[in-house]
């Protein structure tokens, strides 16, 4: 005996459950009844290519669970109808929906047949026509259909753009857009090409491509595939290509150093760089990148080879050079100069201030010599006792220095006169004063002068054991 909601009077079915409960033996067991939507599925017309959905609805109205044991779609269109997975089971009362999918590959009518297996015993089999047809076509135009970049230099980005246009009776479904395994790797996505899209008849997308050749790059060739609805061309394709300029080489002593002295004027060599493809010639740009604190010196033609750079205090300084050629396209890895200026005299002293107008004067005195008196080397006495004086910086920032190569045995007296303010409205100048041995920096004090003949006694260095006593003391001087 089979028991079904369906088909008992309410009236009828609690008695019948209750002699089941008691052992009655006329009652053994409960069954699933199948229940299906639709005895026919229409999916409608659709563009070639297109992808409509329905989702009928499979339910139990038996008192057993349903279990579903093969879902099919047989037919000669069946290929053009299916389903991802069917529920295999249905809770008694429950319900579940049935996604198929139906895809047309050429305008005309599509019949086939989907059968539903379950364990439903007097409906063991449920069938359900699915029909649909495809009437309008999409069509892809590719404009253009290749690309050429052109000359294009290493290390530069050269852009260009295409465009997708949907010129068919259909609405085009643009699925992927990108660039085919094997093309070069210098061709880049410029935004977005995610898909799928849809273009709507007579409209156009523009995207837009990318050609970044790296150092050494040498294959040019690229192609663009776009997999689309357009049933007569699935994969569209855009072939792109271009020519690739190499990229100068600057050349200019790399990990190499240049030494000198403070006060002299170091030249850089740049002749030896060059362009591979022969596009010359070049052109040249030097770029001061590192430098002493306190030096204020320029390159002098740094648009040339061979520009010179004057060593205004002891330190470090990097140059780097820019080559370009005469097609435009820049070394993609610039050189760089070191210069170091190293105070060679056994005693090096050094003047520099903050100030951008007023004027400082450095002194070295004999011990017991007077300001301005022939033990005082000073610009105005440059050479005194066999010092070299660099003279007078009469506005802003400095440098002064003196050196000395063969220092006399005794004691020296290191000063700083504010000379002149030239009018500054805020006077006030920060000094800062180095001492070098032997090359090496030995003592560095600094002090903040407030007016015109203000001088700050700094320190003292004794010859030729180089020991420095700080003094750091301001007076009035005439």
């Amino acid at each position: 005996m089979i028991v079904r909601w369906s088909s008992l009077p309410v009236i009828l079915l609690v008695p019948l459950l209750l002699s089941a409960a008691c052992g009655n033996d006329d009652v053994r067991q409960v069954y699933p009844e199948i229940f299906y939507s639709a005895d026919e599925l229409d999916f409608g017309t659709l563009p070639v290519l297109h992808v409509s959905t329905v989702e009928p609805v499979i339910g139990n109205r038996g008192l057993a669970q349903l279990r579903i044991s093969e879902v099919e779609i047989v037919g000669d269109d069946a290929s053009y109808f299916w389903f991802e997975q069917w529920p295999e089971e249905i809770e008694v009362g429950s319900e579940s929906s049935l996604p198929l999918f139906f895809q047309p590959e050429e305008e005309r009518s599509y019949e086939a047949l989907l059968r539903i297996h379950s364990d439903d015993p007097e409906r063991p089999i449920v069938e359900s026509v699915l029909s649909g047809e495809g009437l309008t076509v999409s069509a892809i135009e590719l404009e253009p259909e290749s690309i050429y970049f052109g000359l294009v230099g290493e290390g530069v980005i050269a852009i260009e753009s295409f465009r997708i246009r949907s010129v068919g009776t259909a609405p085009l479904v643009v699925e992927t857009i990108e660039i085919e395994e094997g093309s070069s790797l210098a061709y880049k996505r410029v935004g977005s090409w995610e898909g799928p899209l849809t273009i709507e008849s007579g409209q156009s997308i523009e995207l837009t491509v990318a050609f970044m050749p790296e150092v050494g790059e040498e294959e040019t060739e690229g192609t663009i595939l776009v997999t689309s609805t357009d049933p007569a061309r699935r994969v569209a394709s855009l072939s792109m290509d271009a020519s690739i300029n190499r990229a100068p080489v600057a050349v200019c002593g790399d990990e190499e150093t240049l030494i000198g002295a403070p006060g002299d004027v170091v030249t850089l060599d740049g002749t030896q760089s060059y362009d591979p493809d022969g596009h010359e010639p070049l052109s040249y740009e030097w770029e001061v990148v590192r430098r002493p604190l306190t030096s204020l010196t320029e390159l002098e033609d740094a648009f040339t080879p061979t520009p010179s750079i004057e060593l205004d205090v002891a330190g470090t300084w990097e140059a780097q050079l820019t080559v370009t050629d005469s097609l435009g396209t820049e070394s993609v890895a610039p050189c760089r100069s070191v210069i170091r200026a190293v105070a060679a005299e056994r005693l090096y002293i050094e003047l520099v201030w903050d100030h951008p107008i007023t004027d400082l004067d450095l002194h070295v005195l004999t011990s017991g010599a007077e300001l301005f008196g022939d033990g005082d080397c000073w610009w105005g006495n440059p050479d005194a006792f066999g010092c070299e004086h660099s003279g007078d910086d009469l506005a802003g920032y400095g440098p002064e220095w003196v050196r000395m190569d063969e220092p006399d045995p005794g004691s020296y007296e290191i000063k700083v006169r504010y000379a002149k303010t030239n009018g500054a409205s805020e006077p006030a100048t920060r000094a800062t004063v180095r001492v070098y041995l032997y090359g090496v920096l030995e003592a560095e004090m600094s002090r903040t002068l407030e007016q015109e003949r203000h001088v700050w006694d700094v320190l003292t260095v004794d010859w030729p054991s180089g020991h420095v006593t700080p003094v750091d003391s301001v007076q009035v001087s005439q």
